[in-house]
């Protein structure tokens, strides 16, 4: 199997014509000083340990950033961060996304500094209006506002538009306008017994311990052989 390159770190570069010195960073020409200066070198280095602590993003000065932009970057960090150890994605990814497309689509070009808890209730109640329950509600505002987190640790808005997003309190039953969400009932035992002549043994015993135990499948799926003597 070939082994994979690094990623290329861009070089710093001469303007001919000014003598400066740049690195162009996301397609974007960044000037250091002139060349021919010991600090313009410390400079470059500098800007390119940021940029790659940045995950190879430029910085963007906390006013300029819009909101389109840090759930774009969100997404990049996501796409790492939503995989197990077997590099599997996760369900949590699509529920990041089903989150974040109502702000995406109405608040989309809003600086992220200016984002604020009347933002934050005009997108839940555009999620109201749609139709889901209650509680995935409180569970997408739940996300959304750990979007938020993430950009002020990574220092892409003030600390503090995350946290007068928290003064927003969950939906409470009965003093909303949202549906309540409907009980998972339990599956009709002659619909269970009819898929026993389609599965394989070892399926249907999975299936006979999950009726005794009420244990989820992927619990009972990772279970051992060697596991039974420690019952």
């Amino acid at each position: 199997m070939p082994v994979k390159k690094p990623p290329r770190i861009p070089k710093l570069r001469t303007h001919k014509a000014t003598g400066q010195g740049y690195v162009v960073l996301n397609g974007q020409a960044i000037y250091l000083g002139r060349a021919s200066l010991p600090e313009t070198e410390r400079r470059y280095h500098q800007v390119i340990a940021e940029w790659l602590a940045n995950d190879r993003q430029s910085r963007v000065a906390p006013e300029q950033f819009t909101v389109k932009e840090f759930i774009a970057r969100y997404w990049l960090y996501a796409q790492k961060d939503s995989r197990d150890l077997e590099g599997n994605v996760s369900r949590e990814r699509k529920n990041i996304r089903d989150a974040v497309r109502p702000v995406r689509e109405r608040l989309a070009m809003m600086p992220a500094a200016k984002f604020g808890p009347r933002a934050l209730r005009t997108v839940r109640q555009k999620m109201i209006d749609a139709g889901p329950c209650r509680r995935n509600i409180n569970c997408r505002i739940g996300r959304i506002k750990r979007v938020f987190r993430w950009a002020a640790s990574e220092e892409l808005i003030p600390g503090e538009v995350y946290h007068a997003l928290l003064s927003v309190e969950d939906l409470r039953r009965g003093r909303c306008e949202a549906n309540e969400c409907q009980p998972v009932r339990p599956v009709p035992d002659a619909h269970v017994g009819g898929i026993k002549p389609l599965v394989s043994r070892q399926v249907w015993a999975i299936i006979e311990l999950q009726r005794s135990t009420g244990a989820r499948p992927g619990e009972i799926a990772i279970i051992r052989p060697i596991d039974g003597g420690a019952v």
